[in-house]
């Protein structure tokens, strides 16, 4: 039987997040100090784990064009084929609240669309790597295949030690055409419709209750860890001086300490989300964030290990007034801002002059990344089952589909993670005109995964897996 997103099963049991984090806490920052011990054991490993992060329209316009701006590039960009370290000086400004997850990130620059015919009718392609079904069909511009994260989550189906369900989440798609509103697909023509309300998507993960089977499993898994742990703790103890045998204790109290949170505590769906406008374009940033947390959550207890998450139609017709984030839209979408800042003139603009989009068009590609610098950085602070983050174990994929001038080159994705799934960091890639597609990071994302495909989507758009390690 495949999963598909109408679908869930009963979740495993860990700490929730708040009830982990809290005692992380009362303990005197214990995990950093915990993680710089050797494991002298075998624990189990984590499961890798894959979270796609979606915006609209394209990630920045380049040099040329309506706006001369080039504050997304690093210095010493110079041409195809570069693979620039990310420096401390020179980090792209667009980019600048990634700067804390540096050694984490691989920037891909110069992905091309699978179909150019239509930039805003790239949605469908960018999780399958098909085109889409031609206009007047009765599937008129959804995609011709399945996506990346329906596929694996079929591949696992029937191993209980691998099965996992897919959470699709959204702010706000309805209403627009299926070209640029929808980019998962269970098959041909067969899109998903995503979760967009953060309270069904709490109670899709936390609904159903707990498998006592599976979250015994998963308990003996952390307090296996910790029980290491506690041991290495206790042999340094009889090799350091008296005076700092204190502060060791210190940290084997927090050591059991969380152990009995495991065992007292369970993903219980406690602090649930109360109800509230989240069609409201002011309230995006805190969809997303609601989406990201019920995601870290889910992807913790065990229920998910593949999601999607997806700001708005990528069409561009978010307003994007979030004063928590710097900018104002003064009434106007993210694509007439994009429209404005490449300089391309007609209704598209909204009557914005070129210098308003650079203003509003800069301050939205910083909210943005905002956006994803705060699912990084709450992967990067949950706690993974051996002992790592989910951050360390999780490639997180921030996509858009279009590039620079708000066209249908030059795209930028961006990947990050840690070794749990191959990704080595600090690093700015940039490739030759139509070398690279959508299909070349989808394949290094099934292979991250486990599955050890040569290609995926439409065979004419590989080229070869993209390099993340």
């Amino acid at each position: 039987m495949k999963r598909t997103q109408s679908m869930s099963r009963r979740i495993l049991t860990s700490p929730s997040r708040r009830t982990f984090l809290g005692s992380l806490c009362s303990t005197a920052a214990a995990v950093p100090f915990l993680r710089s011990f050797p494991v002298g054991a075998q624990v189990a490993p984590a499961l890798p784990k894959v979270l796609f992060v979606g915006f609209p329209n394209g990630p920045l316009v380049g040099p040329d064009g309506g706006s001369g701006y080039d504050g997304w590039r690093p210095s010493g960009v110079s041409g195809p084929q570069s693979d620039l370290p990310l420096q401390e000086g020179g980090f792209p400004e667009i980019f600048r609240s990634l700067h804390p997850f540096r050694d984490r990130l691989v920037f891909m620059e110069n992905i091309s669309m699978v179909d150019a015919n239509n930039a805003h009718r790239q949605t469908s392609g960018m999780l399958t790597g098909r085109r889409r079904h031609a206009p007047g069909d009765l599937k008129d511009y959804t995609s011709t295949g399945i996506s990346v994260d329906h596929y694996l989550a079929n591949e696992f189906e029937g191993d209980p030690e691998l099965e996992t369900n897919v959470l699709n989440t959204a702010f706000r798609i309805e209403g627009f055409a299926t070209g640029e509103g929808y980019w998962s697909y269970t098959g041909p023509g067969e899109r998903v419709e995503p979760l967009q309300n953060p309270v069904d998507a709490y109670t899709r993960v936390f609904g159903e209750g707990l498998d006592d089977e599976e979250a015994a499993r998963l308990l003996a898994q952390r307090k296996t860890v910790l029980d290491v742990i506690s041991k290495d703790i206790g042999r340094m103890m009889q090799r350091v001086p008296a005076a700092d045998r204190p502060r060791l204790e210190q940290h084997l109290g927090g050591v059991h300490e969380l152990g009995q949170s495991f065992a007292a505590s369970v993903c219980d769906g406690a602090n649930p989300i109360e109800p509230y406008d989240f069609l409201a374009q002011g309230n995006a940033p805190r969809v997303m964030r609601d989406h990201g947390e019920v995601i870290t959550q889910a992807m913790a207890c065990g229920y998910s290990r593949i999601a999607t998450m997806q700001m708005g139609n990528f069409g561009g017709s978010t307003r994007p007034d979030w004063p928590e984030l710097g900018i104002s839209h003064g009434g106007h979408t993210t694509h007439a801002i994009s429209h404005a800042f490449a300089g391309i003139d007609g209704a598209g603009s909204d009557g914005l002059t070129s210098q308003q989009g650079r203003t509003l068009g800069i301050a939205k590609e910083i909210a943005f990344t905002r956006m994803f610098a705060e699912v990084l950085a709450r992967l990067e602070s949950t706690p993974d089952v051996d002992g790592g983050t989910l951050l360390d174990n999780t490639l997180v994929i921030y996509a858009r589909p279009m590039g620079t001038n708000h066209n249908a080159r030059n795209i930028v994705w961006i990947a990050a993670g840690g070794a749990g799934v191959g990704v080595s960091g600090g690093r700015w890639l940039t490739f030759p005109s139509e070398q690279k597609h959508y299909n070349d990071v989808l394949t290094a994302v099934c292979q991250a995964m486990g599955k050890p495909v040569d290609t995926f989507g439409e065979a004419q758009f590989c080229d070869a897996p993209m390099p993340l390690g």
